[in-house]
């Protein structure tokens, strides 16, 4: 299973919307159906198989779509009516999105709440009001920024974002139209007038949008994502076609299928050339969003069966039912993919069929139960006496209405349960435990039975991610101010030792903690976000406040007796020279002035599919292999090793021996949970177990 912030956008209905709709309004454009199919079929195999790398550019092609579909339905009626109604736009909007969508979201959040611990079920509760108010995005923004959400697994319902980036353009767009039609009307007497007022404003919208989306990339990479003003030029694009589609009513059928395999193949090398490291939404969002374009102005007009016979890939039957129920694919889609991590294991033949069963079935239920009929019915259409449809789709919705208040009845009382979950305590003293957590690899316990500690596992399962015991209490934000706190003894022969590094410093406090007082040591903490010890470079967040770290730390008045650093090794990329570089000049300042220094290696990294397993359901700290292959969780070098090798006066401690069995690296030691998240932070409880062996290697190396 691979799931990234790249996500599909919501697929928009199947009106036809052609420029011809008004003279045949029967034709739906199979062209369009299919561009529909790819993007789902795309989407759904990048982030179930992980391939092709760049299956998210059907965000790309389904705002494009919504831009010109939703433009051509709103200019047409004006031209036709002289005016644009509201009341039924939205109506038609609301039959078309909202039912399918709260379906999903009631049944997702009482399927978290049963699957999911507790703290993600609760984080799944949360993300779905944000979607129902299609506010996902800024919520995936806000969550995407938060430094303590890395590494942990996706939310059921991140794909709402591009849902809600569509939803909002809805609610703005008719309106900024009107109003720039009705100048026009006003202003000018040309029959053309208002098209073209309209076209301009919009060329000026969508180029805005592009330059700040082009900025926000490169300095806020998550928020340009998924914001709304750097993503509306994407739709803007295709609302600029419909409007200029009277220029390609006249294209030679010959040039059309030109220009349609053109961009066909744009799709394509999109879909398999980009990837989770492409910039978006500018400038990696140009090829698809261009490539789409150009199948679409391929289309417009009539061009008959034969331009569709020469698109038959995408334009054949089966294509066309998929693009069908593309809206109901790309809701059910990321549920399921998320959810069944809980009950099979990611990447087994299992949980790809068991996947695409479940995504299949629910899609074609949906659609034909659900999101056609109410689409089809009566509701919120001017009222018709008499009118047997009308009844009929009354009662349909009477139906779901009643689906949805059962499953949230449900839903809600399945989470209310597990949020009164007893999470059971560990023992009061882990350290004194000779089978509880690192105590269980410790030499001298290598012989202990830890089934007598029988299928408990500390910290609940519930609440692996929150804990941290206090290792962020004094913790200095990303952007903020250097943040210093003392602790340990006071007097004056304690030995001043500081703790220097990042997130996976800070949870070496847990440890260093319980045994300050017997180790007579007065510990000073330089913990902060993403900021190593190391000189950083030029525009770093970490810049201006390392330099002041390394004031402190190389006081001459007052240097300190000993200095232990650690830091995340997958923070430095595949090139460890700067890492490297940096850290030798600020550590050999501190080593010149007496001070000892010793780096605790980072810890070995975890695998999506070994923090998964604690979660399954069914799982038995016993019975269940979850763990990551030793090659894999170390595989990423760490640079503390090369700094240690060029700075005189300074020791590696390595604790790998008690992460790592052989050839494995469990997610669960001793009946404890060794880490939060896929981003390799330890949980709390099993840095306590660490203390001990963690201190004495320190002192030994410092001596």
């Amino acid at each position: 299973m691979t799931i990234t912030a790249q996500n599909i956008a919501a697929p928009s209905g199947a009106e036809d919307l052609s420029p011809r709709a008004v003279i045949r309004p029967s034709r739906i454009r199979a062209d369009v159906q299919g561009l529909r199919a790819i993007a789902v079929l795309a989407v759904i195999a990048d982030h179930l198989f992980g391939w092709p790398t760049g299956g998210f550019v059907g965000v790309d092609i389904f705002f494009v779509l919504s831009g010109f579909l939703i433009t051509g339905i709103l200019m047409r009626e004006y031209e036709k009516s002289g005016h644009i109604s509201f009341r039924d736009f939205y109506a038609r909007r609301i039959r078309r999105i909202l039912p399918a969508a709260m379906l999903v979201l009631v049944a997702t959040v009482a399927a978290a709440a049963w699957l999911l611990p507790r703290g993600r079920a609760l984080e799944a509760m949360v993300d779905s009001v944000w979607a129902a108010l299609f506010a996902a995005n800024w919520r995936m923004a806000s969550v995407g920024t938060d430094y303590f959400q890395k590494g942990l697994p996706p939310s059921p319902f991140q794909h709402y974002w591009s849902l809600s980036v569509e939803e909002q353009f809805y609610f703005v767009w008719p309106v900024v139209m009107v109003i720039v039609l009705f100048l026009a009307a006003h202003l000018f007497r040309s029959r053309k007038a208002p098209r073209v007022a309209v076209f301009s404003v919009l060329v000026a919208l969508t180029l805005g949008s592009m330059v700040w989306g082009l900025a926000e990339t490169s300095s806020n990479p998550t928020v340009a994502y998924f914001s709304s003003l750097t993503r509306v030029w994407e739709l803007g694009v295709g609302a600029i076609l419909a409007l200029a589609a009277p220029l390609f009513m006249r294209v030679p059928a010959s040039v059309r299928g030109l220009m349609a395999w053109i961009g066909l193949v744009g799709i394509g090398l999109g879909a398999f050339l980009l990837d989770s490291s492409t910039p978006f939404p500018m400038p990696g969002a140009i090829l698809p969003v261009l490539a789409t374009t150009l199948v679409l102005a391929a289309g417009i007009g009539t061009p008959g069966l034969g331009y569709d016979r020469m698109l038959w890939p995408i334009t054949n039957r089966l294509m066309g039912y998929v693009g069908n129920i593309s809206y109901s694919l790309y809701l059910w889609h990321l549920p399921v993919i998320v959810l069944l991590v809980a009950i099979f294991p990611a990447d087994s033949k299992k949980y790809y069929l068991t996947c695409l069963v479940l995504i299949t079935a629910l899609s074609i239920a949906s659609y034909h139960w659900v999101e056609n009929p109410i689409r089809k019915s009566n509701w919120l259409r001017p009222a018709k006496p008499d009118s047997p449809h009308e009844h009929s789709g009354k009662a349909r919705l009477i139906v779901v209405i009643a689906i949805i208040a059962a499953v949230t009845v449900v839903g809600g009382a399945v989470a209310v349960v597990k949020r009164a979950e007893a999470a059971a305590s560990p023992p009061s003293d882990l350290q004194s435990q000779a089978c509880v957590g690192a105590a269980a690899l410790d030499s001298a316990g290598a012989a202990c039975d830890s089934s007598a500690n029988g299928d408990t596992v500390w910290p609940a399962v519930s609440d692996v991610e929150d804990d941290t015991g206090g290792a962020f209490s004094c913790w200095r934000k990303q952007g903020g101010e250097l943040r210093s706190c003392n602790y340990g003894a006071q007097g004056p022969s304690a030995l001043r030792v500081a703790l220097v590094g990042d997130s996976h410093a800070a949870m070496l406090v847990p440890a260093l903690l319980p045994q300050l007082e017997r180790l007579n040591w007065s510990l000073d903490t330089y913990l902060g976000y993403g900021c190593q010890w190391r000189e950083s470079p030029i525009g770093s967040d970490c810049g201006t406040v390392m330099a002041e770290t390394q004031a402190r730390l190389t006081e001459k008045a007052k240097p300190y007796d000993l200095i232990i650093t650690t830091s995340a090794r997958w923070a430095n990329g595949n090139d460890l020279r700067p890492a490297v570089d940096g850290a030798a000049r600020y550590w050999a300042e501190a080593t010149g002035l007496g001070t000892k220094v010793v780096a605790v290696a980072d810890n070995p990294g975890v695998s999506e599919d070994a923090m998964s397993c604690i979660a399954r359901v069914g799982f038995n700290p016993a019975t269940s292999n979850c763990s990551t292959p030793r090659d894999e969780a170390t595989a990423v070098p760490d640079p503390l090793v090369q700094t240690v090798e060029r700075v005189k006066g300074s020791k590696l401690v390595d604790m790998t021996d008690f992460f790592c069995i052989r050839s494995t690296c469990p997610a669960v030691i001793g009946n404890v949970i060794v880490y939060r998240d896929t981003a390799g932070h330890l949980t709390a409880t099993y840095s306590k177990t660490l203390g001990k062996p963690l201190t004495d290697r320190i002192l030994s190396a410092s001596e």
